[in-house]
């Protein structure tokens, strides 16, 4: 786990959007979305359902941000 993914994951959850988060922070979105599941793997949970919409956080994701 890098901590710079907390932060990473923090962005994501504000905008609601990966391809925002990735513009907010100046990285690419495919690796953005690399370094998320890397989290998610990290921890064993999903973080974060996905659409063609944005992002929403599960339940343990919402957890998961509020810490």
């Amino acid at each position: 786990m890098n901590l710079l993914h907390l932060k990473y994951a923090c962005e994501v959850g504000r905008c609601g959007s990966i391809t925002q988060a990735a513009r907010n922070l100046y990285l690419s979105q495919p690796y953005l979305s690399g370094c998320l599941q890397s989290l998610e793997q990290s921890f064993q949970v999903v973080l974060f359902n996905r659409s063609s919409r944005g992002v929403v956080p599960t339940e343990q994701g919402k957890e998961f941000l509020t810490m």
